[in-house]
C-alpha cells in the first residue's frame, strides 16, 4: 500500500501544509514525486501536489483516496518541489503559491483530458476499441485498466493528451507561414511590404526563420498574421536526429584569451562578465554555450524584457547551428508555451531563453546558466511570492553544479562588493571612451525654451528631426511630483536620519519621510545646506513634458511609455511596433524606455532633469541614475543629452567614464553610515486592517524587534496609501530571527485579522 502526501491548492495559511491520502493500485505506476492529483478535501474535490510518497503512515484518522491523476508523468520535479520550498521559506509565503511559479499557466487549472490518435494504423488493437471510429475521446475513470497501455502509447507517439485545445504527445507541433490571398498591401510600410513578399516566395517558414531572413521582429509578424495578411497553419515538425550539434569554432585576441582562461581556471562561483565590447560578449558567450552542450549540458538564459529575449534567441539561432533553442515569453500563444515546455519537459532542448518565468523551468541537465543585465529591478518579482531572480538562479546553480554567468555593462554596489568579498569571479573588458555626450547645467541655461526643455536639448531635437529620426526622453517620474527646492543653492530638502527627499502634504502643511516618521513643518523651513527661506515647490512630470513638447511640436506624434501604458502584452507590442517602424517621433517615458532604446532610428536618449532621480525616496536613487547613464552610452550609434542641476555629482561625472570602482567607494561610505545594503540587509513589512488594530500591532512589532535585535535597525512605522497599511522598514542580517518574529506577532494579533505583507526584496519604498 502506497500513501501520499498531498499539498491542495487552497490559498489559506491553516491549509498550507501536507495531507495523507491513500494511493489506490491502479494508479501505483503513475502517481510520482511532482504529480498534479484530484482529491477530496472537504466537500470539494480540488487538485493536489504530491510532495512526497511513502509504504506507511502516522497518520490513525480516515484516509480518503486519491481521486484522479491529472497527467501520466510527473509534472514537477524533485529540484522544483525544492525550490518552492526554499522560495516558500524566504519570502514567507504559501508554499502553495511557491508551486504555482513552477507550472505554466494552462497546468494550473482543471482542463478536461482527452486521447486523441496520433497513428490509427500503429495503434494497439484493444487501446483503439476504446475510440469507436472517432479521433479524439474523453479520458474518465472507465479506462483506468487500460492505463499501462496507454502509457505506452504515449509513449511511442500514437496517442496524444489534449488538455482542452493544449496537445500532449510524443510529436511536436509548430507554426508555419503563408500570405493570404486577395490582401491589399498597397498602404503597408516597407517594412512589413518585404515580410510579405518574403513569405510569399519562401511559404511554409517559422516565424524565426521569416524574422532571421528579413531583419525584423517577431512583433510585426505577429501583427501581419493579426490583421490577417499572414496565415497560419499547424504541423507536426519532423525531427532529424541525423542531425548532430555543430561546435562553434572562436577566435580571442590576447587580452580576451585571458579572460577566457580566467573563466575556465575558476569554478564554483558566479562569474561578472562586465563589458561595453559586443563583439567580445557574443563570442565569448557563443563559446561557453557551445562547450556546453558539447558537454551534453542544458543552457538557460534569462532576459529582462520580451524584446531583449527575442534579440538573445536569434542571435543564438544564427550562431549555433542544429542547436535545440526554445524561447519562452508572454508573446507566445498558449499552444506555442504549451509546446516548447513539453520538449524541456522531455529534454529535447539545449538551449531555452526567455523572462523571469523561464527561471523555473525543469531543466534537469543544467550546465549553464547566464543572466543579461542582473542588476536590473525587473528581476525583482512584485507579485507573490516576492521573490529575487538572482536568488532563484544561484539554488539551481549550486543545485546543479552548473556556472553562473552576470553579464553587465557595468557594475552595481552589490555585485562590486560581492567581488571584493571572494563571492564572484570578475571578468572584465571595458574599452569605450565615450564622448557623444552633451552636459546641460539647468542652474546656468534660465533662459531656456521651458523648466524641462534646454535650448541644447531643442537644438539636438532639430537635428535628429532633420535626419528623420526618432527621440527618447527619460523623466522617471509620471505625474507632477511635489519636492521642496532651495531656490538659492538647488538643494532639495531630505530627511536628516534616511538621507532620502522629504514628501510635501498639502493637508497638514509639511514635509515628510516615506522611510521613517519624520515630520517638520513647512511654515519656517531654512535651507540645511545655505540657511536660505527661499524655498519652492519643484513640480515635473511625464505630463509636463508631454504639454511643454505638443506646445513647441504640436504636429508631432508622441508615444508615452510607463507601467500603465505597458501593462499588458497588447500595449508592449504596440510600442515596439510604433518604434521599429518609426509611427512616432517623441517616446517619452520613465525607466520603462530603456528596455527599447536598441534601434538605429532613434537620435539619441535626453534624461530630463536627470539628478532629480537623486531625490527620490529611495536609498538607490545615486545607483539608479549611474546605471541609467552607462545604459545609455554604451548604445552603438546612440547620443545623450544630460540636463540637471548638480551635474558635478559623483553618479554622474564616474556614470559618464563607467568608473564603477570608485563609484562604489563613494556609495559603500555613505550606505554603512545609514546601514543600507550591503552592509545590512533591508525588508520591508507592511500591516494592513482596521486602523486602531494595525496601528498598534505595528508599534508593538517595532517595540519587541528594538528589544531583542542588535547591530540592526527598524524604521516607522508610516502610512502607506498604497496599501492601506502600516509600513516598518527593517535593516538586519538575522532573517531567521525576523522571521520568527513576525510569525508571533502574527500569532498574537490572530483575532484582529490583519494582513500582514512581508517584502525580503522591496522594489520600491512607497
Amino acid at each position: 500500500m502506497k500513501f501520499a502526501e498531498v499539498l491542495v491548492d487552497v490559498r489559506n495559511a491553516n491549509t498550507d501544509t501536507l495531507f495523507t491520502y491513500e494511493v489506490p493500485k491502479h494508479f501505483e505506476e503513475y502517481v510520482d514525486i511532482g504529480s498534479r492529483v484530484l482529491v477530496e478535501f472537504g466537500s470539494r474535490q480540488i487538485i493536489g501536489y504530491v510532495i512526497r510518497i511513502s509504504s506507511e503512515t502516522s497518520y490513525s484518522g480516515n484516509i480518503k483516496e486519491i481521486l484522479d491523476v491529472y497527467d501520466f508523468d510527473k509534472q514537477l520535479t524533485e529540484e522544483q518541489i525544492e525550490l518552492a520550498k526554499k522560495i516558500s521559506d524566504e519570502t514567507k509565503s504559501l508554499l502553495v503559491s511557491a508551486l504555482d511559479l513552477m507550472y505554466p499557466a494552462f497546468l494550473k487549472t482543471k482542463y478536461r483530458k482527452y486521447l486523441k490518435v496520433v497513428h490509427l494504423e500503429k495503434l494497439d488493437s484493444n487501446v483503439a476499441m476504446l475510440f469507436k471510429g472517432k479521433s479524439k475521446i474523453e479520458y474518465n475513470s472507465s479506462m483506468i485498466d487500460y492505463s499501462s497501455r496507454i502509457a505506452k502509447e504515449l509513449k511511442q507517439g500514437n496517442l496524444a493528451i489534449e488538455y482542452n485545445h493544449y496537445t500532449y504527445g510524443k510529436n511536436k507541433y509548430q507554426n508555419i507561414y503563408y500570405v493570404s490571398e486577395n490582401k491589399d498591401t498597397t498602404n503597408l510600410t516597407v517594412k512589413r511590404k518585404r515580410i510579405i513578399e518574403y513569405v510569399s516566395c519562401n511559404p511554409g517558414l517559422t516565424i524565426e526563420e521569416i524574422s532571421l531572413n528579413t531583419n525584423t521582429s517577431h512583433f510585426l509578424i505577429n501583427d501581419l498574421r493579426k490583421e490577417g495578411f499572414l496565415e497560419v497553419k499547424e504541423v507536426i515538425k519532423e525531427e532529424d536526429n541525423l542531425k548532430r550539434f555543430q561546435s562553434s569554432y572562436v577566435t580571442y585576441t590576447s587580452l580576451e584569451q585571458d579572460i577566457k582562461a580566467k573563466y575556465d581556471a575558476n569554478k564554483n562561483k558566479p562569474y561578472l562578465l562586465v563589458t561595453d565590447d559586443l563583439e567580445f560578449k557574443c563570442k565569448f558567450l557563443e563559446d561557453v554555450i557551445s562547450k556546453t552542450i558539447m558537454d551534453n549540458k542544458q543552457i538557460l538564459i534569462l532576459t529582462k524584457s520580451i524584446v531583449q529575449s527575442f534579440e538573445v534567441y536569434d542571435f543564438l539561432e544564427k550562431r549555433l547551428v542544429n542547436a535545440r533553442i526554445y524561447c519562452f515569453n508572454s508573446s507566445l500563444s498558449n499552444n506555442e508555451y504549451f509546446d516548447n515546455y513539453m520538449q524541456v519537459k522531455k529534454g529535447n532542448v539545449d538551449v531555452v531563453v526567455g523572462t523571469i518565468s523561464s527561471s523555473f523551468l525543469p531543466l534537469e541537465k543544467l550546465g549553464l546558466i547566464v543572466i543579461f543585465d542582473s542588476n536590473d529591478t525587473a528581476y525583482i518579482n512584485e507579485q507573490n511570492p516576492k521573490f529575487l531572480t538572482l536568488e532563484v538562479l544561484k539554488w539551481r546553480m549550486e543545485y546543479h553544479k552548473a556556472e553562473l554567468i552576470l553579464v553587465n555593462e557595468t557594475l552595481s554596489v552589490d555585485d562590486y562588493d560581492n567581488y571584493l568579498k571572494n563571492n564572484y569571479i570578475l571578468l572584465e573588458n571595458l574599452k569605450k571612451e565615450n564622448n557623444k555626450y552633451a552636459l546641460v547645467d539647468l542652474k546656468k541655461e534660465i533662459a531656456r525654451v521651458s523648466p524641462l526643455i534646454s535650448n541644447t536639448l531643442k537644438e539636438k531635437i532639430q537635428i535628429a528631426f532633420n535626419n528623420k529620426k526618432m527621440v527618447a526622453l527619460i523623466l522617471n517620474q509620471k505625474n507632477y511630483s511635489e519636492m521642496v527646492m532651495c531656490n538659492n543653492c538647488s538643494e532639495v530638502i531630505k530627511c536628516p536620519k534616511c538621507k532620502i527627499s522629504l514628501s510635501y502634504n498639502k493637508n497638514k502643511n509639511e514635509l515628510s519621510c516615506n522611510y521613517c516618521d519624520y515630520k517638520v513643518p513647512y511654515s519656517n523651513l531654512k535651507c540645511p545646506s545655505c540657511g536660505s527661506k527661499k524655498l519652492s515647490f519643484f513640480n515635473l512630470g511625464l505630463e509636463s513634458l508631454e504639454e511643454d513638447l505638443k506646445k513647441y511640436y504640436p504636429d508631432k506624434k508622441y508615444l508615452v511609455i510607463h507601467a500603465e501604458t505597458m501593462s499588458n502584452y497588447s500595449k508592449y507590442s504596440e510600442a515596439v511596433l510604433a518604434i521599429e517602424e518609426q509611427k512616432v517621433d517623441f517616446i517619452i517615458g520613465t525607466n520603462l524606455v530603456f528596455d527599447l532604446l536598441n534601434y538605429p532610428n532613434i537620435s539619441f536618449v535626453g534624461l530630463i532633469n536627470s539628478d532629480n532621480i537623486l531625490n527620490y525616496g529611495d536609498y538607490r536613487a545615486s545607483e539608479t541614475l549611474f546605471l541609467n547613464i552607462v545604459k545609455v552610452l554604451n548604445k552603438d550609434g546612440l547620443g545623450l543629452v544630460l540636463q540637471g542641476y548638480n551635474l558635478d555629482h559623483y553618479s554622474i561625472t564616474l556614470g559618464l567614464k563607467n568608473d564603477y570602482q570608485n563609484f562604489y567607494y563613494q556609495e559603500i561610505r555613505q550606505r554603512n553610515a545609514l546601514n543600507y545594503p550591503p552592509k545590512l540587509e533591508i525588508m520591508r513589512l507592511i500591516i494592513a486592517g482596521d486602523y486602531s488594530k494595525r496601528y498598534h500591532a505595528a508599534y508593538y512589532f517595532r517595540k519587541v524587534f528594538r528589544s531583542i535585535f542588535t547591530d540592526s535597525e527598524i524604521l516607522g512605522p508610516k502610512y502607506t496609501r498604497r496599501y492601506q497599511g502600516m509600513q516598518l522598514i527593517i535593516k538586519t542580517n538575522d532573517y531567521e530571527k525576523l522571521s520568527k518574529l513576525i510569525d508571533e506577532v502574527k500569532e498574537k494579533f490572530k483575532k484582529d485579522n490583519l494582513e500582514f505583507i512581508f517584502e525580503r526584496h522591496p522594489k520600491t519604498f512607497y
